[in-house]
């Protein structure tokens, strides 16, 4: 009795053919026809009036990347700061204070520049800034602040950030 594999069971079910060989010698418009797929030729005419085919590939969703400019924006891994915000507290290096800001209901976090501040900016591969603190990230939350992008305005001493819903 000769013993076969559940694959070769389903192969001969759906009549598929048992071996990977390329001895098929369908054009991939006829083997699509026959599972089912559709396929639709894009045509571009060249400038001599030739046509050829083109493909179009899915490119998703994903949105063009502009930069934080003048907001900060508080993730997991730190806070992320615009390159205009990091200009105005001194760019690459500087040191910096963050606190939180109450005024009422409202919480703001706020950033000063100081000689003896705990955090330093520091740029990334991609030139982008960032203060890279998990435990301020941490803390920051811990106070109430939520994670997302902040707007920056000057403030007497320093900047503050307000959430931007």
């Amino acid at each position: 009795m000769k013993q076969t594999s559940r694959l070769s069971e389903l192969r001969d079910v759906l009549g598929a053919p048992t071996t990977l060989g390329d001895d098929d010698n369908r054009t991939f418009e006829e083997q699509m026809e026959d599972i089912g797929v559709e396929v639709e030729r894009v045509k571009v005419i060249k400038p001599d009036g030739v046509v050829k085919p083109e493909t179009i590939w899915y490119r998703g969703q994903r949105k063009s990347f502009r930069g934080l400019k003048n907001k900060i924006s508080l993730n997991n891994g730190g806070v992320g700061i615009g390159s205009k915000i990091a200009e105005v507290l001194g760019g690459k290096g500087a040191r910096v204070n963050i606190g939180i800001y109450k005024k009422g209901t409202e919480k703001m976090i706020a950033i000063q520049k100081s000689e003896t501040g705990r955090l330093s900016i520091r740029q990334t591969e991609n030139n982008s800034f960032r203060l890279s603190s998990r435990s301020l990230s941490r803390w920051l939350q811990s106070q109430g602040m939520p994670l997302g992008k902040y707007l920056v305005m000057e403030a007497k001493g320093g900047l503050l950030a307000k959430p931007v819903k």
